[in-house]
């Protein structure tokens, strides 16, 4: 199923950016590098020439050649927190993550922060807002 909206997605930008503007592909993809059989939306946004800002390609721990993101702020911390009063946060450069911000050529990524207000033991403050963090770049269109 996946595979066939990831079809739909990039029919859709093709169709609607006849010009090859710079464009952002933002959402849930339900899937991650840690996903059995490969990450096949990331695969699929890659190879229709997008960029992840973070490089976290398949089963990665460390920065890929892929990413462009000049400043990282808690991009160690998971994009899906499932509710959980603790935030999921990995040792690794980047979390699990399965929403994703792309990019085409075109855009410069300044900063791309994964939002999370956690206390020195690593707990949500506050109400949790979604069993997603929030994703929030700074980009800059050339």
């Amino acid at each position: 199923m996946r595979k066939k909206q990831m079809s739909q997605i990039l029919k859709v930008i093709e169709a609607k950016n006849p010009q090859d503007l710079p464009t952002y592909v933002v959402g849930d993809f339900n899937s991650h590098k840690w996903t059995e059989g490969g990450n096949r939306p990331y695969d699929a946004m890659r190879k229709a020439g997008f960029v992840d800002p973070l490089g976290n390609v398949y089963k990665s721990t460390q920065t890929t050649s892929g990413a462009t993101a000049m400043k990282r702020i808690n991009t160690h911390f998971s994009s899906h927190n499932a509710w959980s009063r603790s935030a999921p946060v990995k040792p690794w450069v980047n979390g699990i993550y399965i929403d994703y911000i792309w990019t085409s050529k075109g855009v410069n990524v300044s900063e791309w922060e994964t939002v999370v207000n956690v206390d020195k033991a690593g707990k949500f403050v506050g109400t949790i807002p979604s069993d997603h963090n929030m994703l929030r770049a700074t980009t800059v269109i050339r």
